[in-house]
């Protein structure tokens, strides 16, 4: 390997791509330690201690990723460079008539030129470049180099995640499918409850033109306790389970309580500990597989509602009612409801998706805290324009929320967390306050 590779790559680069070629020139230094380790079966890159592509079998490798796009496409979409392997993979196929590949980390780049050559795939009139910044949304067919997923830069981030989503996806409706048994027993256990209670439909247009505040049960709602309670008469507060408890100890009760998780400690740890004080003209709201000992234990009014999933279709057909959007997370149908009810002003506390100050979940919540441990090199930007760790299932839905967001622009959506994500689509709270 030598660096010689570097002045060919870019001579290519600057021919086709001149913009992404000053890019890439601009971005020599790496945050992170990178190294070449050439004592291997294979030569790669190691930065940060990832390897950019395997030491062992890169060919192996390549075919893995690129078995994510059908054989017969004629366009697809590499999101990641690495060292060139899916690239070359890829070009291989001759019904491919197009190759988008996408940069995710200019450094990371060129790193790769640098020491690799790729001046056969970057002559190949086929290839087009482009980088991440550019795009807001992921194109189909498409594979992914993980590694350059894992390191892509502040302006990939929801790129990043996106594709990181959508790569999960298989995995996540399966688990939420009837392939679930367990989810389809709750489901017929609950079958009194469903045919009996409300139906959120009944919600729908009740609140319109109002101010919604939705709390989330993120580390930064506890700041914010104070303002929430002083315009708790002129708005309409929604809140999910986990911040049911800590609202409650601050003083403040929501109109209504949304739930829609299966897990069985569920009534243990958000409800039981504040069944005395749980004002019986709070709302809940609640999804059909949320276990029973939380449906039996509430006192006040309860009303169901669907997520497009088809794990309810059948009881849907047999009990119609009103759907809310989720995926994945109890405050995507808590915003979605808001909406539906006629809110056009949404703002939203404790919504962090990460890790802010070190927490996963406000003071004085009972939720499971997540495991950080493990999070590897995942991370948001939040609103100070700071890196903050994160959870790849937190990722997941901010990103989703965000495209919520862009589908819905009506409406005006405000941020009340500094310290928490960057939420595209929202406004600060403290910057609309400040201009008011």
């Amino acid at each position: 390997m030598q660096e010689h590779y570097l002045r060919n790559n870019l001579a290519l680069l600057r021919e086709r791509w001149p913009d992404i070629a000053e890019l890439v020139e601009k971005s020599i230094d790496y945050n992170g330690v990178s190294a070449l380790q050439e004592n291997s079966i294979r030569a790669t890159l190691i930065i940060d201690s990832i390897l950019i592509a395997s030491a062992y079998d890169q060919r192996k490798e390549a075919e893995v990723q690129a078995s994510l796009i059908p054989e017969a496409s004629r366009d697809a979409w590499v999101y990641g460079l690495g060292l060139g392997g899916l690239v070359r993979n890829l070009l291989q196929r001759k019904n491919l008539d197009h190759l988008h590949v996408t940069l995710m980390n200019p450094a990371l780049t060129h790193q790769s030129l640098r020491y690799f050559d790729h001046s056969d795939w970057l002559g190949d009139s086929r290839v087009e470049l482009h980088t991440a910044s550019e795009q807001t949304e992921i194109h189909f067919p498409f594979a992914a180099v993980p590694s350059c997923l894992i390191l892509a830069n502040e302006h990939s981030a929801r790129l990043r995640d996106i594709v990181f989503l959508e790569l999960a996806n298989p995995f996540l409706l399966k688990k939420h499918s009837k392939v679930n048994k367990e989810l389809l027993i709750r489901l017929e256990g609950n079958e009194d409850f469903i045919k009996g209670d409300g139906d959120i439909a009944d919600l729908f247009q009740s609140a319109t033109e109002k101010t919604f505040f939705i709390a989330a049960a993120g580390p930064s709602l506890g700041d914010h306790y104070a303002y929430i309670a002083s315009k708790r008469d002129s708005v309409v507060l929604i809140a999910v389970d986990a911040a049911l408890g800590p609202l409650l100890n601050a003083g403040i009760s929501p109109d209504i309580v949304i739930c829609i998780d299966a897990m069985p400690e569920l009534n243990e740890l958000f409800f039981k500990p504040h069944a005395v004080s749980i004002p019986k003209k709070i709302t809940l709201v609640y999804f059909p597989i949320v276990h029973q000992d939380v449906l039996k234990a509430w006192s006040g009014q309860r009303m169901t509602a669907y997520s497009p999933s088809e794990l309810y279709q059948e009881t849907k057909a047999k009990y119609p009612k009103g759907m809310l959007f989720t995926s994945g997370s109890v405050l995507h149908p808590a915003i979605d409801l808001a909406r539906k009810m006629g809110g056009i002003q949404l703002v939203l506390f404790g919504a962090d998706f990460c890790f802010a100050g070190g927490l996963s979940h406000v003071s004085g919540s009972a939720a499971v805290p997540f495991d950080q441990s493990n999070t590897g090199h995942h991370w948001v930007v939040n609103n100070l324009g700071d890196k903050v760790s994160t959870a790849p299932s937190l990722l997941g839905f901010l990103r989703d929320l965000e495209r919520y967001i862009d589908h819905y622009p009506e409406i005006t959506y405000i941020n009340a967390s500094s310290n928490g994500a960057r939420i595209k689509g929202t406004l600060l709270l403290e910057e609309v306050n400040d201009g008011a």
